[in-house]
């Protein structure tokens, strides 16, 4: 069997990350002997009229396509372009699926919604196209009628997983777009040491429950294989959380550090210490992320993050000593804020500048917070009736949480216009930059 994966566009963003999901769901196709063939619209930048160029050259007899929620009107208008040319199921994965399935199967073309974990359930799809309540784990269309099967098993073992095929893949393109803080000019490639997070952020969309990870013996052999295959001399580990513990990490420092390269991660600013982070820049770390999201202990709780702000100013500065680039995240407008909120944020990054000899360079950007499905915090405002329809608060959130000046759902008690002054007004007060480590 033919099957096509597609990579769709997501407006605005450039092809900086390397789709490791529908790598993964290319790698298990191919453990089936399924005959797969990629097209990424995303990296190669395609028009719509281009992707329909490229769909009349294609010869496949299903089609697999991953989306986040902010793709929505993209994929409706795929899916009716696919159903145009081929009478093939098509298979939509990934969080829009998953949290969406029966939206998107009313609205879209698409015939099959993948729930959550795909690896083992596109398998079974393949080979039970023509008896579908034999497959856990998916939504699907039956004589007019959507049908929701039990949900599939999470993988226990994610090193049985293979790697990614990522000779099908455009990776040049990716390679010219992926960097890390003080690594630019390195040939650079996104990977992952574990599916999920152990933390309940409110406001975080999560298509995986829990947290399971990777052995390092296993990561560093992926690492090793992109170095032979690619020459990469530089790792993003854009797992949700890396930094989950000091033995871990120092493990995984150990077994990296031989192989030369650069490399960088998200951390937790109450998993990390100063020895810690000198450990890691020891180890070819260049930079690390965190969501501080806000200088407000209120606004901190409301979140539910679990840390505080003494915490955030502490991580940074520790940081910064170590000689590491931190990748600094910050929210606007979450429930709760106000203007003492506001000021307490300015106030933080205002005292981490002042007890560092930083320069004046770009600042963090404050996001407007942004309800993204699958997360409690999305549940919350269509409870309380902020989100009336779902198809249309879909079709406006192609940017997810970097959205500028515009607000999607106003969460605040401010009118929209004052919220914005509010907002830039904070931008102008702060003092904050984000450095490159020397």
């Amino acid at each position: 069997m033919k099957v096509l994966l597609i990579q769709p566009s997501h407006t605005g963003r450039e092809p900086s990350l390397f789709p490791l999901g529908l790598g993964y769901i290319a790698a298990a196709l191919k453990d089936i002997g399924a005959e797969v063939e990629i097209l990424d619209i995303h990296a190669h930048n395609y028009s719509k009229e281009e992707t329909c160029q490229e769909l009349d050259k294609l010869s496949y007899d299903v089609v697999g396509v991953n989306a986040f929620s902010t793709q929505y009107s993209y994929i409706k208008w795929l899916t009716s372009e696919l159903k145009k040319r081929r009478s093939g199921k098509i298979i939509l994965g990934g969080p829009l699926s998953t949290y969406h399935p029966d939206l998107v199967l009313e609205k879209t073309d698409a015939d099959i919604c993948v729930i959550s974990e795909g690896d083992i359930t596109i398998k079974e799809i393949v080979e039970n196209l023509d008896n579908l309540a034999q497959v856990r784990g998916i939504y699907y269309t039956k004589n007019g009628k959507i049908q929701a099967n039990p949900p599939q098993e999470y993988i226990k073992n994610i090193n049985s997983i293979p790697f990614s095929p990522y000779e099908l893949f455009p990776v040049e393109i990716y390679f010219k777009h992926i960097n890390l803080f003080g690594g630019f000019g390195k040939k650079t490639i996104n990977m992952i040491t574990a599916r999920g997070c152990p933390y309940r952020c409110n406001f975080c969309s999560r298509t995986i429950a829990g947290a399971r990870f990777r052995t390092v013996e296993n990561v560093v052999e992926e690492i090793k294989f992109l170095k032979q295959k690619f020459a990469v001399d530089s790792i993003l580990f854009n797992d949700e959380l890396v930094v989950v513990s000091r033995k871990r990490v120092e493990e995984l420092c150990d077994k990296i550090r031989p192989l030369g390269i650069i490399w960088g991660c998200q951390g937790r600013v109450n998993t990390i210490d100063a020895d810690l982070l000198r450990y890691m820049k020891n180890a070819g770390c260049v930079c690390i992320g965190y969501g501080i999201e806000s200088g407000s202990q209120k606004i901190l709780d409301n979140m539910n993050k679990g840390v505080t702000v003494a915490q955030n100013e502490k991580a940074l500065k520790d940081t910064f000593k170590a000689g590491l680039t931190p990748v600094i995240q910050m929210m606007f407008g979450y429930p709760g804020e106000d203007e003492n909120t506001i000021q307490e944020t300015v106030d933080m990054m205002k005292r981490v500048h002042s007890s560092l000899p930083l320069p004046d360079t770009k600042n963090p950007q404050l996001s407007l917070t942004i309800p993204l499905p699958g997360s409690p915090l999305y549940d919350q405002v269509l409870s309380e009736g902020l989100i009336k329809n779902e198809e249309d608060f879909l079709s406006k959130i192609e940017m997810g949480y970097s959205r500028g000046s515009t607000i999607v759902v106003n969460l605040t008690k401010y009118p929209d216009s004052e919220l914005l002054t509010l907002k830039a007004k904070a931008e102008r007060e702060r003092d904050m930059p984000i450095i490159e480590a020397t």
